[in-house]
């Protein structure tokens, strides 16, 4: 358990007294439970699984209580609420933390096929969310930071789907920090190594800002693209109508 989980902790502290019985874990995962924090970029991702629904004076409740809370390294709250009779794959062993209730049922940790599986899924989709997210960056003025904050989110679980397809077990891989996936990716594809330890480079600095991380990031992903194409990116950006 690392230092940042105290940010959790106080939020686990609000929803137990909110939710009382009907909560039954409070669970933190990804990078908050292994330590792998980008301050300012990553997210506290939370599960929260419940014997009773959420209400909407629970939810204001909860609002008002938050509202000032310090809730620093982290960029936002991802929390994921669920009834745990309902609960689907999500999780990855090793890289969760129960604060509060009992343990996650086993339906709730994904397996090697499931990681295999989604991996290949986000890498066959992940063309398409590029395009979209170039012509987003491409006028970014105002919300740089959210942009950039967006595209290592893509980037994260890019690289692990294409270690796993390069021949990494994918329990192992979906629990690797993004120093041990840059150790791992240099030996797959020198452009998709030195973008990503960019991208990570500038966020750890506090001297650097958002443009040098989305800027990085992006061209990560778009030479993941490329491998997983096999041809340079020429598609037109996504157009919406």
């Amino acid at each position: 358990m690392t230092n940042e989980i105290n940010a959790a902790e106080r939020l686990c502290g609000l929803v137990a007294g909110a939710l009382d019985d009907r909560l039954c874990s409070f669970i933190v995962y990804g990078s908050a439970a292994t330590g792998d924090i980008l301050p300012r970029y990553s997210d506290l991702d939370l599960l929260i699984l419940l014997r009773g629904q959420v209400t909407f004076d629970d939810a204001m409740d909860l609002h008002s209580q938050v509202v000032g809370l310090d809730l620093a390294p982290y960029a936002y709250v991802q929390p994921t609420f669920v009834l745990e009779a309902k609960v689907s794959p999500l999780l990855v062993a090793g890289t969760f933390v129960v604060l509060s209730g009992s343990d996650p049922p086993l339906g709730a940790i994904q397996s090697e096929d499931d990681l295999r599986r989604n991996g290949t899924k986000w890498l066959a989709e992940l063309p398409s969310l590029v395009s979209r997210d170039a012509g987003d960056w491409a006028l970014a003025a105002v919300d740089v930071h959210r942009r950039a904050r967006l595209a290592l989110t893509r980037l994260k679980p890019a690289i692990r789907a294409l270690l796993v397809r390069e021949g990494g077990t994918p329990g192992d891989v979906w629990a690797m920090t993004w120093d041990a996936m840059l150790s791992r990716v240099a030996d797959v594809d020198d452009q998709v190594h030195h973008q990503t330890s960019e991208a990570i480079a500038a966020a750890r600095s506090a001297a650097r800002g958002p443009d040098d991380v989305g800027t990085s990031a992006m061209l990560a992903l778009r030479r993941i693209c490329d491998l997983q194409t096999n041809e340079p990116s020429m598609q037109p950006l996504t157009i919406s109508n």
